[in-house]
Formats: structure tokens, C-alpha cells, sequence
């Protein structure tokens, strides 16, 4: 702010990033081993919840600050 460098922290956005990435990587674990026909929407589902993880994360953080 004012040409200095704030730090900024959202704990909430970290914490819910944090636990949709974990379930992402769950869900993808088991859409891999998993076999059937629902096999392929299981990965999409599981690879847009870590992507949502990772950008909630990153806002978290204050990158996109």
C-alpha cells in the first residue's frame, strides 16, 4: 500500500484451500485405482478440486493480492 510491501495472510482462504486440496488428492488416488465407467468424471472432479485447493491457497497467501 503506498509503495510498501504488506504482508498478507487470509487464514480462512489457506485452511479451505488446504483441505479441497487434500480431498482433491484423495479423490484423484482413488479415481486412479478405481475402474468403471464414471472413472473419467471422477478425475475431472478430482483435478478441479485441487486446482480450486491450489488457487484458493495461493490467495491465501497474497499472491493475487
Amino acid at each position: 500500500m503506498n509503495g510498501v510491501v504488506t504482508s498478507y495472510r487470509d487464514t480462512a482462504a489457506i485452511g479451505g484451500g488446504g483441505f479441497a486440496s487434500l480431498i482433491g488428492l484423495v479423490g484423484l488416488v482413488l479415481a486412479l485405482r478405481g475402474t468403471g465407467q464414471g472413472r473419467g468424471v471422477a478425475i475431472g472432479l478430482a483435478l478441479a478440486s485441487l486446482a480450486l485447493g491450489g488457487l484458493q491457497l495461493a490467495r491465501g497467501f497474497g499472491v493475487f493480492a
